[in-house]
């Protein structure tokens, strides 16, 4: 598509002129070394020239690119005749002027500038504050040119209603949309339109919202419509969305049953079994649970539940990952209910050794040997000489505040060298084990001198 010159041959005005170099003859698409006379001349600097570029509709062009052609294309043979210092300045009403792009120490024949972001202004003017390289007190021009930007877009670049799935996919050229049902508890959603051009003015059931931010729509029950509409930033173009969210009715249905199970699908027992009187839970799984499925289901089997914040169908379950050591809660709801279930989840700390130090003195010589300790093993083997006959054992744990008991009856801590423990000729296994400092979780070792 050719780009649109909107300053050709519009009403031109200027600050000051030379005759018969009017400011018309900038704009009148005439210039070159066979034409050195149609061209804006001014001696009173600083000086202007602007043009009228008129309206699209009832709105301002927009513009993303403007050119000054200098009287070196017109045949002047130094870049000495070419204006130094100017700019390109915007106004809707020809009393404020904003600036729009500048020019400082100018040396080509032909300044021709892309804005980085488009500009809507009906008067455009040529403002030099230092003119011709050779006479600063003259500005000239042979032809100033503006170009109104790429057409304008009323289309979304996106659109996100509360998160839910949009049926059919988004596509910028489907115009309506429908959701899955939402619960009777939902009483209003977020609805977030991204526009293709930042300019556009949106609209969401004709509340005024910004390109890229949500609003939220409240939602009766039974089927509502969500009107999203975009207007280009020429005021006149636009598009129309419409989404159908359907809001469910009240529920009578009740929580009938609420199971927690490990990966492996062996059930976690609640501290009570599950009533639908009772909200408050307690439970409790070892420190290698890092996850938990979670089956909650309805009394006619068909309303939706949610766990966590995730709607699902009855009985579907919810893994619910990245459990923390200690408490975890876990909320439970029907859809429509006002009434939430809550599971206080105890993960336990660890229960594993990470090394066990074993201390023995054989004659006069006091020596130890290191077992290193790994989470797949419970039994190891110290071997040492067969005179001695006591050792000591100093346990180190993977949780340092972890209780740990060694031998039946020395209850020790992390790093705590035990009492001496006797051993006999041929092989004495010293049992250890590791209680969890939170939660509920141990693990026995078995370390064989021999």
């Amino acid at each position: 598509m050719a780009e649109i010159n909107l300053a050709l041959n519009k009403p031109a005005t200027a600050s000051s002129y030379v005759k018969p170099y009017e400011p018309a003859r900038a704009v009148n698409g005439t210039y070159g070394v066979s034409t050195p006379t149609s061209r804006w001349l001014c001696n009173q600097i600083p000086g202007w020239m602007m043009v009228d570029l008129g309206v699209n509709g009832n709105y301002s062009y927009w513009i993303n690119r403007w050119v000054v052609r200098h009287m070196t294309v017109a045949g002047w043979l130094t870049p000495d005749y070419n204006m130094l210092d100017f700019k390109l300045q915007g106004s809707n009403d020809r009393n404020t002027w904003y600036d729009i792009d500048s020019v400082v120490g100018n040396i080509v024949g032909i300044t021709d500038r892309t804005l980085a972001t488009a500009v809507a202004y009906r008067y455009v003017r040529l403002y030099v504050s230092k003119g011709l390289k050779c006479n600063t007190a003259l500005a000239s021009a042979m032809e100033l040119e503006v170009y109104q930007a790429p057409p304008l877009s009323s289309y979304l670049q996106s659109l996100d209603v509360g998160g839910l799935t949009l049926a059919p996919a988004f596509s910028s050229n489907t115009f309506a949309y429908t959701t899955p049902k939402v619960a009777n508890n939902v009483t209003s959603i977020a609805v977030k339109p991204t526009a293709q051009d930042s300019r556009a003015a949106i609209t969401v059931n004709n509340v005024p919202v910004t390109s890229g931010n949500s609003t939220n729509v409240p939602l009766n029950v039974g089927s509502n419509t969500i009107s999203v509409k975009v207007t280009a930033a020429d005021g006149m173009t636009n598009n129309t969305y419409t989404v159908t969210v359907e809001r469910a009715a009240a529920s009578t249905a009740y929580m009938a049953s609420l199971t927690i199970k490990t990966p492996e699908g062996a059930i976690i027992p609640l501290n009570t079994a599950f009533s639908k009187d009772i909200q408050s839970y307690t439970a409790n799984v070892g420190n290698s649970v890092t996850s938990v499925n979670v089956v909650a289901s309805t009394s006619d089997g068909t309303t939706q539940v949610t766990v966590n914040g995730q709607t699902v169908p009855s009985g579907q379950a919810v893994t619910v990952s990245n459990l923390a050591v200690g408490a975890n809660t876990i909320t439970t709801s029907v859809a429509g209910s006002t009434t939430t279930y809550t599971v206080t989840l105890t993960r336990a700390s660890s229960p594993y050794l990470t090394q066990v130090v074993v201390t023995y003195k054989s004659g006069k010589t006091t020596s130890t040997a290191t077992v290193a300790i790994n989470k797949t093993q419970v039994e190891y083997t110290a071997d040492l000489p067969n005179t001695i006959n006591s050792v000591t054992i100093t346990p180190y744990s993977e949780d340092t505040s972890a209780p740990i008991t060694v031998n039946g009856d020395q209850h020790l801590t992390n790093g705590q060298v035990s009492a001496a423990i006797s051993v006999v000729p041929g092989t004495t296994r010293i049992p250890i084990t590791v209680t969890s400092s939170v939660g509920s979780d141990s693990k026995s070792y078995g370390i064989t001198i021999q």
